[in-house]
């Protein structure tokens, strides 16, 4: 199949396309992926050969498992010694070669996998409907090297060099761009925010402030509504939606003007 889920006129069987990939963290490395479906749950997209896992977990009165298709996904490892080899990233092409060929050589294919899952479609939303990012953290144990050098017990070490990183103060630049971060959360603000603790509670956060700041909120003629000076270390403010003596304010657009006063 091609990118687009149409044969692709080569003849070649087993081979489909992926919408994503897969990266190590560690090397930066890209890793072969590939995906498999269920040919016998046609109804569940599971013989066309494209990634499409639906919503459906179990079906039937005997409520058989279904898993969307079971549009299982892999990950695999490269293997650079030994045989076979299987490099970082080639569309998969050596893990195809070996998997087509005897069941043992599929199953040595496979001790190159290094992640396997089930993932399936949330109800009520489409495939391709938005991204998705999957992060696999593993916890390793320190090992002793190799190692003709004695320091640190044969260890990792590392050393870092923050050259050309050090803090400026002073810089007008700086101030510009760390003032450009400033941000309102949720925005625009639709009668609710996580950061509410009941159905009375109508909050705002302002994000990224500096220390020392004065706060100013205008409507869109310019009248002040409310008005905060900031002095801790805290980088954020909760605006509860009043104005200076606590009325709450109407809906609509609001200006929020940040003056930093310079420490030196």
């Amino acid at each position: 199949m091609d990118q687009n889920g149409n044969d692709d006129g080569s003849g070649t069987q087993g081979l489909g396309w992926f919408p994503g990939y897969a990266i190590n963290v560690e090397t930066g490395q890209r890793l072969n992926m590939a995906f498999a479906e269920d040919s016998w749950l046609a109804g569940q997209n599971g013989r066309d050969m494209i990634w499409n896992p639906t919503s459906t977990e179990t079906a039937g009165i005997d409520s058989e498992l279904m898993m969307g298709g079971k549009h299982y996904v892999y990950v695999f490892r490269p293997i650079t010694t030994g045989s076979p080899l299987f490099p970082t990233y080639d569309g998969c092409a050596a893990l195809y070669n070996e998997m087509i060929q005897t069941d043992i050589k599929k199953m040595v294919a496979f001790k190159s996998c290094i992640w396997a899952g089930i993932p399936m479609l949330e109800p009520g939303h489409s495939i391709l409907e938005t991204t998705a990012k999957v992060k696999l953290r593993v916890e390793k144990p320190y090992k002793s090297f190799a190692t003709a050098s004695t320091a640190n017990a044969g260890l990792p070490m590392y050393s870092f060099d923050m050259t050309g990183m050090e803090v400026e103060t002073g810089v007008a630049s700086a101030m510009d761009s760390a003032l450009a971060l400033i941000n309102v959360v949720p925005n625009p603000y639709y009668a609710y925010s996580e950061y509410e603790t009941d159905q009375l509670d109508k909050k705002v956060k302002i994000t990224n402030l500096p220390e020392v700041c004065t706060i100013s909120i205008y409507n869109v003629n310019g009248t002040l509504m409310k008005r905060f000076q900031k002095g801790d270390t805290k980088t954020s403010l909760d605006w509860d939606m009043t104005n200076q003596v606590d009325i709450p304010v109407a809906s609509g657009v609001y200006l929020i003007h940040v003056l930093v006063i310079q420490q030196h």
